[in-house]
């Protein structure tokens, strides 16, 4: 039974996002499911001696703006999107870009993250995308922009991802591109 449950869930993840309009912008508002919260998915966050502090990026003044860091292994591009807030306005989580490049050997291995920061500052969530081009570029009312191309038309188009008030269990950054 849980695995015909589990079946119609992919299916309908699957079958949301798609949006064979002409419309420049998609939006993933329709899945719901996606959005329960669950407590095992905040990780405590450990600091590392060669781990970047994310929360000293979490101001208001950085809002948008790709802050560069660097780090013992490589670099680092960091842009604070904004938080994820309750219908009164708190702020519940934090949302940051992070983009890095870490040396290894011959080869520099890079990779893009959205990464969500529990309000309580000690908690996080990691999003591990495919590219660059694949992370948001801006948090509004609990909405995650993305851009896109679409493989039909060849154009730039916009993605909106409706996070809402609660941990997303995956994050789409295309419709039908989810992680």
């Amino acid at each position: 039974m849980n695995i015909y449950i589990t079946l119609i869930f992919i299916c309908a993840i699957l079958l949301s996002g798609c949006d064979n309009s002409s419309n420049e912008i998609t939006s993933n508002d329709k899945i719901i499911e996606k959005n329960v919260i669950e407590k095992e998915q905040w990780e405590p966050i450990v600091k590392e001696d060669d781990e970047t502090d994310f929360t000293k990026f979490i101001k208001k003044d950085f809002i948008n703006a790709k802050q560069t860091n660097s780090t013992k292994y490589g670099k680092e591009e960091i842009m604070y999107l904004g938080d994820i807030v309750d219908n009164n306005g708190n702020a519940l989580s934090h949302v940051l870009n992070l983009y890095s490049e870490v040396q290894a050997a011959i080869k520099i291995h890079r990779h893009s993250n959205i990464i969500f920061i529990h309000s309580n500052k000690n908690l996080i969530k990691r999003f591990d995308v495919g590219t660059p081009d694949e992370l948001p570029y801006k948090l509004e009312n609990n909405n995650l922009f993305f851009h896109y191309i679409d493989t039909e038309t060849n154009k730039e188009k916009t993605f909106i991802d409706t996070i809402g008030t609660t941990l997303p269990k995956i994050i789409c950054v295309a419709p039908e591109n989810c992680y």
